[in-house]
C-alpha cells in the first residue's frame, strides 16, 4: 500500500538522543515573507511531491494546497487521485489568520511517516489535513502548506492535530513537547533560519532554568494564551510602562510583528521621536514609521524574568528607506491582548508542552536564555593543534571581548548581572520588504489610564515593575480585567468538532 509521508528530511531531520531522552531536530528555511518553514515531501509511491509547510501555532491543522486550487498562487500541490490512503471525511473546513489570511477546504486523512536521516521512522496513521481549494495570502513563494501546532483540544480539534497523533499513537504519553531556536526574521530566503526541536528539547540550545508559564485554551480559539506581568518601554529620557499583572499574551512565529493593544502602542511610540501612525492594510492594525536611527529598548516581565529586545529586532527597513517599528497596534481599541510574534521569539529559546488529556497536567509555554554558540572555538583549538599560536591568541583575544562587550551591554540595559532573556544583537534588517501599510493617520495618544503610564526626564519616574531598568518585585494594584471577544464569526460548524465559537483574537478566525 502506498503511504503518503510526510518527510521532514528535505529540512536535514535528524532523531537526536540525549541524557534526557530523543528529539527529532529539524533544521527551518524561511521565505521573502519572512516565514519559518518545514521542508516536507508528500510522497504517495512513484508520485513524491515537495511541500513546504509554515509553522504556526494557531491552528492544530495541516493544510496542504489541493491541485484544484486556482487562488493557491501555482505552488506545489497535493493530488489525492495519486494515493491509495487518501481519505475524504464528508464536510470541510478552513482558517483565518491575521492579516486577511484564509484558506479552506474539503478535510481528508492520510498515513504519514515522518523519517530520519538514521533509517528512523516516527508513524501515525489517519492525518486530518485540509486540502485547500481556495485560499487569500497563505500560499505562494515558498510556501505550499501550513504545519498547525496548537493543540485543537480545547475546540474539540484535537484528532485533527499532530499532536492528537502522538496521542492516538501512544495513550501512555503525558505530554507532547517541542522547541524552537529561531534567526531574526530578515526578509530573505535563508537556508539556515533555525531549529525546530519536535518531541524534545535540546539542553545545549540554552542556559539557565526555563521560565514556565501555564497556558490556557477555551473553545473561543486555537491560540493558547498565558499570562506576563508587564512590561517597559524606553527610548532616550522617556519611559513608558504598563505594571498590570495577567495581561492576556500569546506567541506564534508565524507572525514577525509584536501586536499591543491600541493604547499601549500609541505611548509606545510617542516616546520615539519622529514616529508616524498609519493604518496596515489589512485594517486590523496600526503600523508606526519611525526613524532608521532610533533606538530603544521593550523589556517584558515574564515570571520572575525580564526579557529584552532592543531596535536590533524592532526596527524594519523598507525599499523605499523608510524604517517601521515592529510594534503594531490593534486598530480595535477593546482588543487588549497581546501577540508575540518572531521579532521577539528569535530572541530566545522558545518550548511548548502540551499534556494528554487524561494526564490532569496544564498545557505550558517556556522562555529560556540562548545559550551563546561556540561555533568560535572550533578553528581556536584546531589552531592550537597546528601550533598556530599567533592565530590562536587573535582568535582568543576577539572572542573575550566579544563576550565581554555584550556582557557589558546587556548589563548596562538591565542595570542587573545579567537577569532575564536576550537582548537582539543583530545587525539592522537592510533586505527590502513591500510596504505594509496605507496613508491614514489614527488620532494623537490619549492621557494614559490606570497602570500604563507615560514618563520623561520631566517627570517623576514610575517605579512599579521596574526601578532604572532593574526588575523589582513588582506592586499590582490594578488586575487587568477579562479578555474581550470578537463576536463577529462567521455560521457553521467548526469542522470536526460540529462546534460554533466566538474568537479570542481578532484575525484567528475559523472558517467553514
Amino acid at each position: 500500500m502506498r503511504q503518503i509521508s510526510l518527510l521532514l528530511l528535505l529540512a536535514s531531520l535528524v532523531l537526536v538522543v540525549t541524557g534526557e531522552g530523543a528529539y527529532w531536530e529539524v533544521k527551518l528555511t524561511s521565505d521573502t515573507s519572512r516565514r519559518y518553514i518545514l521542508s516536507a515531501q508528500i510522497a504517495t509511491g512513484q508520485a513524491a511531491q515537495n511541500c513546504n509547510f509554515a509553522l504556526t501555532t494557531s491552528t492544530p491543522y495541516l493544510t496542504v494546497a489541493g491541485v484544484g486550487c486556482s487562488t493557491c498562487d501555482g505552488v506545489n500541490s497535493y493530488d489525492q487521485k495519486d494515493s491509495t490512503t487518501y481519505q475524504s471525511l464528508g464536510n470541510s473546513s478552513g482558517i483565518s489568520l491575521i492579516g486577511n489570511a484564509s484558506t479552506s477546504g474539503p478535510l481528508i486523512k492520510e498515513t504519514c511517516t515522518l523519517h530520519a536521516e538514521n533509517g528512523s521512522s516516527w508513524d501515525y496513521t489517519d492525518q486530518t489535513m485540509i486540502m485547500s481549494n481556495q485560499s487569500a495570502s497563505v500560499y505562494g513563494g515558498q510556501i505550499s502548506g501550513l504545519f498547525g501546532l496548537a493543540s485543537g483540544r480545547a475546540t474539540g480539534n484535537l484528532s485533527v492535530s499532530v499532536v492528537g497523533g502522538v496521542f492516538n499513537r501512544d495513550p501512555t504519553t503525558q505530554s507532547v513537547t517541542y522547541g524552537l531556536v529561531l534567526q531574526p526574521p530578515n526578509g530573505d530566503h535563508s537556508a539556515d533560519a533555525g531549529t525546530f526541536h519536535w518531541l524534545g528539547t535540546d539542553t545545549d540550545a540554552y542556559t539557565g532554568e526555563i521560565t514556565w508559564k501555564d497556558t490556557t485554551a477555551s473553545s473561543n480559539s486555537d491560540l493558547s494564551t498565558f499570562e506576563i506581568e508587564g512590561w517597559q518601554f524606553k527610548a532616550g529620557a522617556a519611559t513608558v510602562t504598563n505594571t498590570s499583572q495577567n495581561l492576556n499574551s500569546a506567541a506564534d512565529p508565524y507572525y514577525v510583528n509584536m501586536f499591543f493593544p491600541s493604547r499601549d502602542a500609541q505611548l509606545i511610540h510617542a516616546a520615539v521621536p519622529g514616529s508616524s501612525p498609519a493604518l496596515a492594510n489589512d485594517g486590523q492594525s496600526t503600523v508606526y514609521t519611525i526613524p532608521c536611527d532610533s533606538q530603544f529598548v521593550l523589556s517584558t516581565i515574564i515570571g520572575a524574568q525580564v526579557w529584552q529586545v532592543d531596535q536590533t529586532l524592532l526596527v524594519d527597513k523598507q525599499s523605499d528607506g523608510t524604517c517601521v517599528s515592529n510594534i503594531q497596534g490593534w486598530t480595535d481599541t477593546s482588543n487588549d491582548q497581546y501577540l508575540f510574534g518572531s521579532a521577539f521569539l528569535s530572541s530566545l529559546y522558545l518550548v511548548i508542552t502540551i499534556a494528554n488529556p487524561n494526564s490532569g497536567q496544564n498545557d505550558q509555554i517556556g522562555f529560556a536564555r540562548r545559550r551563546v554558540s561556540h561555533s568560535i572555538v572550533a578553528p581556536v583549538v584546531g589552531g592550537v593543534v597546528g601550533g598556530v599560536a599567533g592565530i590562536v591568541i587573535i582568535s582568543l583575544g576577539i572572542f573575550f571581548w566579544v563576550r565581554r562587550r555584550d556582557q557589558k551591554k546587556l548589563e548596562g540595559i538591565q542595570g542587573s548581572g545579567g537577569q532575564g532573556g536576550n537582548v537582539g544583537e543583530f545587525e539592522e534588517n537592510k533586505y527590502a520588504q513591500p510596504s505594509p501599510f496605507t496613508a491614514h493617520t489614527p488620532s494623537l495618544p490619549p492621557t494614559s489610564p490606570g497602570a500604563l503610564s507615560y514618563t520623561s526626564n520631566l517627570q517623576p519616574r514610575v517605579t512599579s515593575g521596574f526601578i532604572e531598568g532593574i526588575p523589582q518585585t513588582p506592586y499590582f494594584n490594578d488586575p487587568h480585567s477579562p479578555p474581550s471577544y470578537d463576536p463577529t464569526y462567521p455560521p457553521g460548524p467548526s469542522g470536526p468538532s460540529q462546534q460554533q465559537q466566538p474568537n479570542l483574537f481578532p484575525g484567528h478566525t475559523r472558517k467553514n
